[in-house]
């Protein structure tokens, strides 16, 4: 198995893994909830503490595909056959960019990116991921019915 495959295997694992992990702490905070709400009818039972610490087995496995996902785009491995056209399927008229647009294009991609992680970092530094993380929360168990 050569270098880029074997990246893009790891990567693919991280990413179902997180996946799994994800929905397991969902339906855990799920089934916790309803046998406290059946004991505790007006109890406050979808705290952030509670989603944390269903959510604390999906972090690290998340924060690794990420990283992953970051070392394969800035080594430039991807699935070529994913930028494949369907045969006998057109999306547009237009001829395809040459190189140097898809430079250019890339390269804002990047930009763009790291302006993202970039005011992503500043917001959890700046107090701001926990307002929002428990106003997700909030509305999520609502939305719901749960909450």
């Amino acid at each position: 198995m050569d270098k880029k495959k074997t990246f893009l295997t790891i990567q693919s694992i991280l990413w179902i893994l997180a996946a799994v992990l994800l929905i397991a702490g969902a339906l855990r905070i799920y089934m916790n909830g309803v046998a406290l709400r059946a004991a505790a009818p007006m109890a406050d039972i979808y705290t952030v503490e509670t989603i944390g610490r269903a959510a604390c087995f999906a972090v690290p496995v998340l924060l690794a595909a990420i990283i992953m996902t970051v070392i394969c785009a800035i080594s430039g491995i991807r699935d070529e056959s994913a930028d494949k056209p369907v045969p006998g399927f057109r999306v547009s008229k237009k001829e395809p960019a040459g190189e140097d647009a898809l430079r250019k294009r890339s390269r804002v991609r990047m930009v763009l990116f790291a302006a993202a992680l970039a005011f992503i970092i500043i917001g959890i530094f700046n107090g701001s991921m926990n307002d929002v993380f428990v106003k997700a929360s909030k509305i999520c168990t609502e939305c719901i019915g749960l909450g």
